[in-house]
């Protein structure tokens, strides 16, 4: 095994362990909606850690000074999907809370997606201290040729042309 830590080499990689833990990985398991077209707004839900959002999350409103962990980025594809808007404000990060009143690792986050890609896509949520996410296996759905996705782009009708005609076509 060869392992890389802060771009150098581990002399001793032998000596080390890698262990998957489930309960430390983020995970995505439902989204508000499977079909749309790029810029539109989704929320998915999951096992996402923090509300803190991305590098700078000290200074935005629902910042949690106790939690160092941030959500890096969320990508559809290969598009990123905006975790906030033109202003910099973040479009929502929320966390369910126990009964005690502490947050759980639980919750749901919105963002904006992009791109021009038309197609099934899944989803991949980067956070700091855990990671890449995965897609819980409920989660997917599958087109009619059969290939799984998180989420798919439809294309949008933006004109008609001719936009007038006979009421019985022919046109």
């Amino acid at each position: 095994m060869k392992l890389t830590v802060d771009g150098n080499e581990a002399e001793n990689a032998s000596q080390f362990m890698v262990k998957f833990e489930n309960s430390k990985t983020p995970t995505l398991r439902k989204i508000d909606h499977r079909y749309g077209a790029p810029g539109d707004m989704v929320t998915i839900s999951g096992q996402i850690f923090t509300k803190n959002i991305g590098p700078g999350a000290s200074d935005l409103d629902n910042f949690d000074e106790l939690d160092t962990r941030s959500l890096q980025n969320i990508f559809f594809g290969t598009a990123n999907c905006g975790l906030m808007d033109e202003l910099g404000n973040p479009w929502g990060a929320y966390l369910d809370v126990k009964s005690d009143g502490s947050f759980d690792d639980e919750g749901s986050i919105t963002c904006e997606t992009s791109g021009s890609f038309i197609g099934p896509q899944n989803a991949t949520l980067l956070v700091s201290e855990y990671g890449q996410s995965i897609i819980d296996k409920s989660a997917f759905s599958v087109n009619s040729k059969g290939q799984a996705f998180f989420y798919h782009t439809l294309p949008e009708v933006s004109s008609v042309s001719p936009n007038t005609g006979a009421d019985n076509g022919g046109t």
